[in-house]
């Protein structure tokens, strides 16, 4: 296995057999497991040509108890009409917004929220069926406050992983949790996305959720991530300049000096049978 420390990726990645089967096992068996309900958070912007992959990967969900909340952020395209094509599926509901941007796009959908769990999903990328199941499954056999599966990295001409044990000091020296992979069982004050950034939202958002609790890392990729360069995708068109390394510094600041140094606050599944 070759790994690249500076982005903790993997150009080969091996699920954990034992693990996942032990998880589906644990929710086939378990019926109150396939009521628990989820709440997915899918903010657009002018994806009408993409949007579709995204939504049928939450109608292939073999976990059926989903509401999924379309957060349009104003798109001036046909977002909003091909999205209500699918209002007939009374789990989805379409929140019509003004253009404020992708954490006040979250933010309306959270609001609206009511599951004691959420998951987050962008509009060009897509679940493995399994996804919703397993990582359910994985949050609550194991007590977990949340929870990350690995992401396959989908390039030009090249696919490879992302993802890597939890450590709470490590992510916020350098982030690889992606949130398309992340569910977070929802605190009694809900958790919302910082509207002040401008860049790093997710990474900001992971390190609110994960601080001393329960995390943990399921080494399956269940995720399918657009990372193609030709891709009109935010990170390739708008922040390609100087400053990324002015908001890295600013959120590398902002948790550090609240923290600390912390101990590693890895919860790693080592017993599949705990």
């Amino acid at each position: 296995m070759k790994k690249i420390q500076r982005y903790r990726l993997f150009w080969k990645h091996e699920d954990d057999l034992v693990l996942k089967n032990k998880l589906r096992e644990y929710y086939i068996s378990n019926v109150s497991l396939q009521q628990t309900k989820v709440d997915i958070i899918l903010p657009t912007f002018n994806r009408s040509d993409i949007l579709t992959n995204a939504i049928h990967s939450i109608r292939n969900q073999l976990h059926r108890k989903w509401r999924l909340y379309i957060c349009d952020d104003g798109s001036t395209d046909s977002t909003f009409e091909l999205s209500k094509r699918f209002e007939n599926d009374s789990r989805i509901k379409l929140l019509k917004l003004t253009h404020r941007g992708v954490s006040s796009a979250r933010n309306s959908g959270l609001l609206q929220s009511q599951s004691e769990y959420v998951a987050f999903l962008y509009s060009d990328n897509t679940w493995q069926p399994e996804y919703l199941s397993l990582m359910i499954s994985f949050v609550k056999k194991f007590s977990l406050d949340s929870a990350y599966c690995a992401a396959k990295l989908i390039g030009d001409n090249e696919e490879y992983w992302l993802g890597d044990v939890f450590s709470w000091q490590a992510c916020a020296e350098k982030n690889y949790i992606d949130l398309n992979c992340f569910m977070l069982k929802m605190p009694a004050e809900k958790l919302f996305f910082d509207e002040t950034l401008e860049r790093y939202v997710d990474w900001d958002y992971i390190l609110n959720a994960t601080k001393k609790t329960r995390t943990s890392y399921l080494p399956s990729a269940l995720v399918n991530y657009c990372n193609r360069k030709s891709q009109k995708r935010i990170t390739t068109i708008v922040y390609q300049n100087n400053e990324s390394a002015a908001y890295i510094k600013s959120i590398k600041e902002k948790h550090l000096n609240i923290m600390g140094k912390t101990e590693n606050l890895d919860c790693r599944i080592t017993d599949v049978n705990s």
